[in-house]
């Protein structure tokens, strides 16, 4: 195979040679390779911020424990510091399972385990607290029937105009039981975001919609069948031990005759 002739190149101040597949040589300055680096980040930092904004997520997922757990739905602005903050007046979520998947949801509050609900002290449950037992004002978090394979949760702010979502901040827009029927066999059940009921609302009846986006991937019920417990280390010691002495008694048994 004979061996390509180098052709020397002259080089302007500031440039490269790059040699090409058909063993041509290319240049290349050094301004030319800043902007193609220069474009890339542009790029990149776009693609970031196109994730950026209100997100609901299905968080705190407690798997089925005699037959039985629970999961929030969070809400989270996932903008850098300095970024977008959004004012929140009412949301809705709309939440299902497969029919038949024998998972069923059985309750749903305006409850929070990790993070502050986004309404604690201003949306319809508090409303409700200032006026107990007039019914003008009783709080309904969900009309949905229970038990069942869809729930769809809302409440709206009565206090103030709004809640400002902050950049990386995080609220809980609620708590939800579920159930799993016996006799389930075993199975992963995904829990899904149903879009026609999920809506997050400004201050203003003029707003537009506030998009969001949705994340599920917390959102998967595991459901075991019945796990046979492995011997304990004790049970095995005995078992070796019984074992070894058996094999003992054989060989002396072999030896006497």
């Amino acid at each position: 195979m004979r061996r390509k002739d180098i052709v020397p190149v002259a080089l302007q101040p500031g440039s490269v040679a790059r040699p090409t597949p058909t063993g041509e040589t290319r240049t290349v300055t050094r301004s030319s390779l800043a902007l193609r680096a220069a474009a890339i980040l542009t790029l990149l930092a776009a693609a970031g911020s196109a994730h950026a904004g209100l997100v609901l997520s299905i968080a705190n997922l407690t798997q089925p424990s005699s037959g039985t757990g629970t999961f929030e739905v969070l809400l989270t602005n996932d903008e850098l510091p300095g970024g977008t903050s959004y004012d929140l007046a009412g949301f809705s979520f709309g939440l299902t399972v497969p029919t038949g998947s024998g998972v069923k949801f059985s309750a749903a509050d305006a409850t929070s385990t990790t993070k502050p609900y986004i309404f604690a002290d201003s949306g319809g449950a508090w409303l409700e607290s200032q006026n107990p037992g007039d019914p003008a004002f009783a709080f309904t978090f969900s009309y949905s029937t229970f038990p069942g394979s869809d729930v769809i949760a809302s409440d709206t702010e009565w206090k103030f105009p709004s809640i400002t979502v902050n950049p990386q901040d995080v609220y809980s827009l609620g708590t939800i039981s579920y159930l799993v029927e016996p006799g389930t066999p075993t199975s992963d059940v995904q829990i899904s975001f149903n879009l026609d009921g999920t809506s997050l609302s400004g201050p203003n009846d003029t707003d537009p919609p506030i998009p969001f986006t949705t994340d599920t991937s917390d959102g998967v019920i595991r459901i075991g069948g019945t796990v046979v417990p492995e011997p304990s280390s004790v049970v095995l010691a005995l078992a070796a031990t019984a074992l070894l002495g058996t094999a003992r008694v054989r060989l002396a048994r072999r030896r006497a005759a």
